[in-house]
Formats: structure tokens, sequence, C-alpha cells
């Protein structure tokens, strides 16, 4: 029977040393690599990340292009046409056999009633929905920058505490040999040692990852050659009621004023069908004769279009049923906008109870643990693996306060997004 123990020992042993190899010699060279980029990287402040981000977007600079255009487009909408000159009775035989007579003229196109109306209500809402896509899009972007660089704050703690972690569990393993050797631990706490030295090692390889693939994340947003290290932002709480927001919301999202435009558009589509149905001029022609004899006079052409066989009313009704369905779609989009913002006020709220209440009992259990250490360490009341492991319980609660922080930070900059703001200091006035 102890020969078999003894087998099994010799086995795990074995077994743990090989995993050891290599699962924690492996990680160094990402660590090197880190600790390199790291000296070569511009430390800069969200804002600064932010405002790299929006002059680097080549999307948000075509999205705003766009909207110039229009603008201009908008200028030039409701315009009246321009006359047309006409000249009759031009011929060469004047320069051969003499000027016989001549007619020169001006035609006139006028516009039909509201046309001109729905001409420039068509521009106005194209250039309102151009600058619906370059808001959001713009607004998007910031969040995502911002949720990033929170992302890069948390994952840039974890990878410290991480390294404090690999040193803990270093000691440990240490430690735990030794008293193995004396008889205290029995080789079952040597394995495990072993075996969280290596998860250790693995976790903060996974951490390095993780924010090397943030960095360059960031990269890409910026367009920056340097790698980026982001002063943490401070974490604010909201301060503004439900009720707040959702009028926040109403007034700043750029969809409510769109929505405004579409129906007035609407309006002067249904009066520019109703005015068909009136008589209206067709052409305004005047005209100037000039003859041989000098007997030369004006004459005034007019053109009445009459509306004796389409009377439009098919139009009419669809126009109409437009303008009623723009209304309910005002309604729709205000009663959108109030579930969006209704829905992520209360995940955030959720995330802050749940951070003030771990925030309240970690920092509470952190104090606990780090008096027994100092007391354990003057009166060696516990074994010294013991007081390791209280060292590393306190790193793993430093861990998820910060994994929280960040979440409660990422629920605060996507109800910004959602009340239509670019930053999240209006939230927490």
């Amino acid at each position: 029977m102890n020969e078999q123990k003894n087998q099994t020992f010799r086995f795990l042993h074995v077994l743990t040393f090989s995993c050891l190899i290599f699962l924690i010699v492996s990680p160094a060279f990402g660590q090197e690599n880190s600790t390199e980029s790291d000296e070569n990287a511009v430390i800069l402040d969200e804002a600064q990340v932010v405002e790299l981000g929006l002059a680097h977007s080549r999307e948000l600079a075509l999205l705003q292009s766009n909207i110039t255009v229009a603008r201009y487009r908008l200028d030039s909408a409701g315009s009246l046409e321009n006359p047309e000159l006409r000249v009759r009775d031009l011929s060469t035989r004047y320069f051969t056999e003499g000027f016989d007579e001549v007619q020169l003229g001006l035609r006139w196109t006028p516009p039909r009633p509201g046309g001109l109306s729905q001409s420039e209500q068509t521009s106005r809402v194209e250039l309102e929905e151009r600058r619906v896509r370059a808001s959001r899009f713009r607004q998007e972007l910031i969040r995502k920058i911002r949720r990033n660089c929170a992302t890069f704050s948390m994952l840039d703690n974890h990878w410290q505490l991480a390294n404090r972690r690999l040193q803990l569990e270093t000691e440990r393993l240490r430690i735990i040999e030794g008293m193995v050797k004396q008889g205290n631990r029995s080789v079952v706490y040597f394995t495990k040692a072993k075996m969280w030295l290596a998860e250790s090692k693995n976790d903060l390889s996974r951490i390095e990852r993780q924010r090397n693939v943030v960095l360059r994340r960031l990269q890409r947003l910026t367009g920056s050659e340097t790698p980026i290290h982001v002063h943490p932002a401070p974490l604010s709480t909201l301060t503004l009621p439900q009720d707040e927001l959702v009028r926040l919301a109403l007034e700043n999202r750029p969809e409510t004023k769109l929505a405004v435009q579409r129906k007035q558009l609407a309006l002067d589509q249904y009066e520019f069908e109703r005015y068909q149905r009136i008589p209206w001029f067709s052409m305004i022609e005047a005209n100037y004769h000039l003859e041989k004899d000098n007997t030369d006079w004006a004459e005034l052409m007019v053109g009445v279009e009459l509306p004796l066989f389409n009377f439009n009313t098919g139009n009419i009704r669809a126009t109409r049923q437009a303008v009623q369905r723009k209304d309910a779609q005002i309604e729709v989009n205000s009663e959108r906008i109030e579930n969006e913002v209704v829905e992520g006020y209360n995940l955030y709220m959720e995330i802050l109870e749940d951070w003030e209440h771990f925030k309240l009992e970690a920092e509470s259990m952190i104090r606990e643990a780090q008096n027994i250490i100092e007391q354990a360490r003057i009166h060696r009341s516990l074994y010294p693996d013991e007081v390791l492991e209280l060292e590393l319980t306190v790193v793993e609660t430093e861990k998820m306060l910060e994994d929280k922080r960040r979440q409660l930070r990422h629920a605060l900059l996507d109800l910004a997004y959602l009340v239509g703001l670019d930053d999240t200091a209006p939230l927490t006035r």
C-alpha cells in the first residue's frame, strides 16, 4: 500500500511539474513585449482620445460632407424657374434681301401652388436625415471610444493585480514546499499550489492579450501609430431621475426633429395635391413684333390648365392618409425613445445597486483581511500560506471591484447615448 502511494505521489509530481513548465514559462515573452510597449506609449485622458477618434474617422467626415451638400441643395430649393427667351422669324434672308419681320418674346412657367414649399421641404427633410445619420454615428463612435477607455482602465488594473497574484502564488509555492518537507503540509497542498501558480501565469497572459487587443483597437479608432495608454476617468454617478432623462432624450435625439420635418413634408404634399384641382397657368408669354414698315406691337399670351378630366382624388386621399400616419409615427418614435431610455435606466440602476452593495461589503472585507494579516504577522497566529491565502483573496476582491466599476461606467455611457448626449457630464450634475 505504501509503495502504491509513493508511485502515485511520483506520478502526480511529474505531471504537475510538466504542466508547470508548459503553462508558466511561455507567458514571460508576452510580459516582456508588454513592458516595451508601455515604455513607448503616449498617456492621454479620455477626452483627448475622443478628439483623436473624431478627427480620424473617415466615415464621420464623409457624413459631414453629405450634410454640406444637402445644405447647398436646400439653398437652391424652392426657387422660381428661369423664363425662356424666344425669337421667331429670324432668317438669313435679312442679310441678302433686307429685313422683313422679327418677333421677340419671354415665356415663363409659373410654379404650381404649393410646389415651391414642397420642393424646399423635401430638401429640408433630406438635410435632416443626413444630420441624424451623422449625429448618431458620432455619438456611437464616442461611446465606443469611451467604452474601450473604460475597458483598458479595468484591464490595466487587472494586469497589476495579476502580477501581484503571481508574486503571491510564487511565494506560497515556496512556503508550502518547505512546509511539506517539514511535515506541516501534505503533498496535496503542494500540488494545488503548483496548479494555482500555473493558473496565475495563464491569467496574467490572458489579461495581457486582452489589454493589447484594446490598445490596438484604440490605435485603430484614433489613427495613432504609437501605443496609447488612457488615464482613467473618474467614476461618476447618475443624479437625474427617469422622467428627466426621458425629457432630455426627446429634446436631444435628432430622430424627434426628423419626425417633425417629415410631418411638415406630408402636409406640404397634401396641400400641393389639393391645389391640383384649381385652374392654373401653364405658361405666360410676352411677345414684341418688329416689322419692316416700322409697325411694331406687343402681345401677351396666357395658357391655363383646366382640371376637367383628372380631379386628383386618389393622390389627395393618399396624402391625407400620410399626414394622419405621420402623427402616429411621431407618437411611436417618442414611445420608442422613451422605452429605450427606461430600459437603459433600469439596467444602470440594477448595476449601480450591485456596485454599491458589493463595494461596501468588499471594502469591509478587505479591511478585515488586512487587519488579520497584520495581526498574524505580528503574533504568528496563522500559517504563512494561510496569510498568503488572505492576501490572494484581497487581490481577487479588488479584481471583482474593477470589473463592476467597468460595468457601471459602460452602463452610464450607454444611457448617455440613449439620451442623445456626447458625454455623461449632464447626467451627473
